[in-house]
């Protein structure tokens, strides 16, 4: 089938867009089942749970390699919540909303100088969860072309 050279493919705009939205499917599930206002620790293995229910693969608390965006060397590392598929890094927080900037800078930060692009910071104090997506690309990363 013939393409117009005018459409706009937008899948680039949400990489792995079918994985995602089963990522917040589990956490609306796991939102929906407890509320707001318990411990991270309860809203971490509610997600868990979901994430095995779906049959989604990930690993919790991952040691993920940080790199110098000068020379590509490892500089360090982090760990987030999760690493989903081995594609999606998800940080989970129970924190008043005003602190979730903090959080979210933190996690894009992050994703500049690793070899992961898409993470998802989200919030299970407030009463309606809004997870906020960070993406950056490795195309835009010089290190990635050093390794």
């Amino acid at each position: 089938m013939p393409t117009d050279s005018t459409q706009i493919n937008t899948d680039h705009r949400f990489p792995e867009k079918e994985l995602c939205h089963k990522i917040i499917g589990c956490l609306f599930a796991a939102h929906n089942k407890y509320g707001s206002g318990h411990r991270e620790i309860i809203y971490d293995r509610a997600f868990q749970e979901e994430l095995e229910q779906a049959k989604i693969s990930f690993i919790a608390k991952p040691k993920i390699t940080l790199h110098s965006v000068t020379n590509g060397k490892r500089i360090g590392f982090f760990v987030p919540d999760y690493l989903i598929n081995d594609k999606v890094l998800v940080e989970l927080k129970a924190l008043p909303p005003h602190k979730m900037i903090e959080a979210g800078r933190q996690l894009l930060e992050y994703l500049k100088i690793s070899k992961y692009e898409l993470g998802y910071a989200v919030n299970f104090a407030e009463k309606t969860l809004k997870p906020c997506r960070y993406i950056h690309t490795n195309d835009r990363k010089q290190f990635i072309c050093d390794l």
